[in-house]
């Protein structure tokens, strides 16, 4: 680190201290960060991105970043793959399902150790009985006596009413949500992930590409997966300038045209970056795997909820 950026990071820890002396939080911090790092941008970098700013990236930049997404791939499949279910029997199958429900609002490492744990506290995972039980009751066992997850009764709710769906449409058993389909109905399999209470565009594609990486799936067309619309993908978006603005079709198109045979693989290496080095203020810019050609325009940043 040279001098100037050592100076630069003692004005960013002055400008913080500030911050929190006035007690301001929330939105109006993220505000004033994102202001922060914007006026004190190294001034090459401003002039050298400033019409793309306005006019968006040459797509080939995009594809460059794009190559560099794919060579990025492996590292993060590495960081969830090893915590899933092998979806190999119906317990298997179920946990998965399970897990993804509660995937939402906490750590993912959190919740994909959720299943095992609520087994031992029910002493089952009957999907006709979790469905029988009252939310009130089901979200006690979620909160005691540690809680499983920030929303226990969001969580409840989204147990007993996937468990009843699973039970009366697929007989209890998570596997018949593809089985009878074939390998060109990618799509009707994302469909029926949202019959699940929980499931919108972003679960049901992600667990849809899961299940392609770990196996059940891995004959299935791939063209039909979407990138999920993650707060860290839509953010990595926004900065590296695929996309201009805050758009889910545009991000939906783009990544296709990116990838046309498996759009979804721009999914993991898109997240673990904005998870890992494109935090929503403060970026870790200079350790990021996009750090050369990302414009970094790290004034963009998601508004709408994921």
């Amino acid at each position: 680190m040279n001098i100037n950026e050592e100076r630069k990071k003692a004005q960013f820890a002055k400008f913080v201290e500030e911050l929190k002396q006035k007690r301001i939080t929330g939105a109006d911090y993220r505000q004033k960060i994102i202001q922060w790092n914007r006026e004190h941008r190294d001034e090459p970098k401003i002039e050298k991105f400033e019409n793309e700013e306005k006019n968006g990236i040459e797509w080939s930049r995009k594809e460059k970043i794009k190559k560099l997404l794919i060579n990025f791939l492996k590292v993060a499949q590495q960081s969830y793959l090893e915590k899933m279910p092998k979806i190999v029997s119906k317990d298997e199958a179920n946990k998965f399902l399970i897990a993804t429900i509660l995937d939402q609002g906490v750590r993912f490492e959190e919740a994909w150790e959720v299943p095992k744990i609520l087994e031992k506290r029910l002493g089952h995972l009957n999907p006709m009985l979790i469905s029988q039980m009252s939310v009130p009751d089901l979200a006690r066992i979620i909160r005691n006596p540690k809680s499983l997850h920030r929303f226990p009764n969001k969580m409840a709710e989204y147990l007993k009413e996937s468990c009843r769906c699973l039970a009366t449409k697929y007989n209890s058993d998570f596997r018949n949500v593809w089985k009878d389909l074939d390998s060109s109905q990618t799509s009707r399999v994302i469909e029926r992930f949202m019959d699940f209470k929980g499931f919108g565009q972003k679960k049901s594609t992600m667990a849809t590409r899961i299940l392609w990486e770990l196996g059940p799936l891995s004959n299935f067309d791939t063209k039909q997966i979407d990138v999920s619309l993650d707060r860290h993908v839509v953010r990595v978006f926004l900065r590296t300038g695929l996309v201009n603005k805050e758009d889910p079709n545009e991000i939906l198109i783009v990544s296709r045209k990116l990838l046309p045979a498996f759009p979804a693989l721009l999914d993991p290496p898109s997240w673990k970056i904005g998870k890992d080095f494109c935090h929503r203020t403060n970026p870790r810019c200079y350790f990021c795997p996009l750090r050369e050609p990302c414009p970094k325009f790290i004034d963009r940043i998601e508004t709408i909820s994921y």
